[in-house]
């Protein structure tokens, strides 16, 4: 059985990932009652991979009243797996006590989708978190919730921020962790310039992007950044590629590689190296992309503009990693169409 999942990160005050939101695409109650037995619960644990999906983080998810009473947490590791639960869910006696005992075994719990109507539910008492719905719940509401979780010592997460404005705002109200798309957005301030090094890492991306590239114009290029020389050497004297001699020139390393290679190679070191300022998840979110879409390339009969399909979506973020808007960046690379 196929099980798809859905990651989304929640980011502490610094933009740094605090730990992921896991959305099972495929139902939990099928799953579950195919669970006849104990080696079932391992083959589902081994299938899932919890560790590599959180990443070493938290990772959240959500469960149904159902689940919980069939104790459908415990089958994930109790120091890294938060359990969600529906805020207006019906909080009886039974639901209640076995709450508890997931607390008292080491489990955390999150009450999900907060309001102001659900704010005194029971299960406050036995929670960690707290998440919003920015959406769903008005300013005076949020701020009226964050005092009341707060004297409980619970943490507010907030989701559906979509700018970094929102975000900077929901700092200011309170909120420990925050979720939405805000990190994809470039934080553009008026007269804003290129700050050096993204300037020279974006004039280089340009170069290469060019039909008309020249080895020996990328070359001059390269050769007056040492350490970018220097990772072009290593690389290409690498195990990878296993020669039988040693590459000592930018010109003849950009030889061997091709055009291609080369366009593939420089946007990678220059993605990384100009996003050396902004959050890690910005970008293994385009480093993602752009694999992803390669290998898609394959399989929609494009594998010959595979290497054009990886640009696009790395590139698919270069506007919050260089703070620019994507028209004028797109503006300046001599990228297909």
């Amino acid at each position: 059985m196929e099980v798809f999942v859905a990651r989304h990160p929640i980011f502490d005050p610094q933009k740094r990932v605090f730990g992921y939101e896991l959305v099972f695409r495929s139902e939990f109650e099928t799953y579950y009652d195919a669970l006849k037995s104990d080696k079932g619960t391992v083959d589902f644990m081994a299938f899932v991979n919890f560790g590599e999906l959180a990443d070493g983080k938290k990772g959240f998810i959500n469960f149904s009243r159902d689940l919980l009473m069939q104790e459908f947490p415990r089958l994930f590791p109790r120091d890294t797996m938060i359990a969600g639960i529906p805020a207006d869910t019906s909080a009886d006696s039974q639901l209640i006590a076995r709450c508890r005992d997931l607390c008292n075994d080491g489990y955390v719990l999150s009450l999900n989708d907060m309001t102001a109507r659900t704010v005194d539910t029971p299960l406050l008492d036995l929670a960690t978190f707290v998440r919003i719905n920015s959406a769903k719940v008005t300013p005076d509401e949020q701020t009226a919730i964050i005092n009341t979780v707060t004297r409980r010592a619970c943490k507010a997460v907030v989701s559906n921020i979509g700018t970094v404005e929102e975000f900077e705002q929901a700092a200011k109200m309170g909120f420990a962790f925050f979720q939405g798309d805000f990190l994809n957005k470039p934080v553009i301030r008026p007269g804003k310039e290129l700050i050096s090094n993204k300037l020279a890492y974006f004039k280089l991306m340009k170069d290469v992007s060019s039909a008309a590239m020249s080895y020996d114009d990328i070359a001059a290029t390269i050769e007056k950044d040492v350490p970018l020389t220097y990772k072009l050497l290593r690389f290409m004297n690498s195990a990878w590629f296993g020669l039988r001699y040693e590459v000592k020139s930018v010109k003849h390393a950009l030889v061997l590689l091709g055009p291609q290679e080369i366009r593939r190679w420089v946007s990678l070191i220059a993605v990384k190296d100009a996003g050396q300022d902004k959050p890690y998840e910005l970008l293994l979110r385009s480093l993602t992309r752009a694999k992803v879409a390669e290998q898609v390339a394959g399989m929609i009969n494009l594998k010959k503009q595979a290497s054009e399909m990886f640009l696009m979506g790395m590139f698919s973020v270069i506007d919050a990693l260089v703070d620019r808007p994507m028209v004028d960046v797109l503006s300046e690379l001599s990228l297909n169409e």
